[in-house]
């Protein structure tokens, strides 16, 4: 049974920390600019989430559990905003179901990436990324790569050792469920991932 919903606690969000080079490599290198939607769920689901991504995400510390929508990208805050704004306000919140887990390597990074992607919620979120990347921000999109909404959980070189945690979580068959009712405007660079502003979907505040 899916667990019930629950606002996003405290901590849930951007973290303006960075813990050592070795995690602030590739595009977070820069200053850039990302859409990100931090997952409403129950408090023991985002303790297992957070648990798992402390143990095998490099990432962890830098920000919470999160659906990226918009890829890091060299643009200035202030349009994004306005683009999430306007999106935003013509979506409802949804709920999602995060029932699958997928090993997947990164086209750029070529590194290794464990995802819990949604069983429900998929067309919600694929909507909301092919709107996000309007006219002006498309140039940024890699067109070659398929967009698979998804949590990641952990990513690292070592192909297998990807693959034996996959093959754990989904021997657990945990399913995590829960809502989407807002989407976050992020910077991200060597200091750390800060948040620029939190837009409700419409319907929402």
């Amino acid at each position: 049974m899916c667990a019930i919903a629950v606002k996003r606690r405290a901590g849930g969000g951007a973290r303006s920390h960075c813990p050592g080079r070795q995690r602030c490599v590739g595009w977070w290198g820069v200053t850039r600019v990302a859409v990100v939607a931090y997952p409403n769920v129950a408090a023991g689901d985002r303790a297992w989430i957070e648990a798992v991504r402390a143990a095998h995400d490099p990432q962890a510390a830098r920000l919470g559990a999160h659906f990226t929508l918009v890829f890091p990208a060299s643009v200035a805050a202030g349009p994004m905003v306005a683009r999430v704004r306007s999106v935003a306000a013509t979506c409802r919140p949804f709920d999602f179901a995060l029932a699958e887990v997928k090993i997947v390597r990164d086209a750029v990074t070529l590194m290794w990436h464990v995802f819990l992607v949604p069983a429900s919620g998929q067309a919600e979120l694929r909507a909301l990324h092919e709107r996000l990347y309007n006219a002006e921000l498309r140039r940024h999109l890699r067109e070659d790569v398929p967009f698979v909404p998804h949590v990641t959980v952990a990513a690292s070189g070592d192909e297998a050792a990807c693959a034996r945690l996959a093959a754990r979580l989904a021997h657990e068959g945990r399913v995590v469920c829960g809502r989407v009712d807002s989407l976050d405007v992020v910077e991200v660079g060597p200091a750390g991932v800060h948040g620029v502003a939190a837009v409700p979907l419409g319907g929402s505040a």
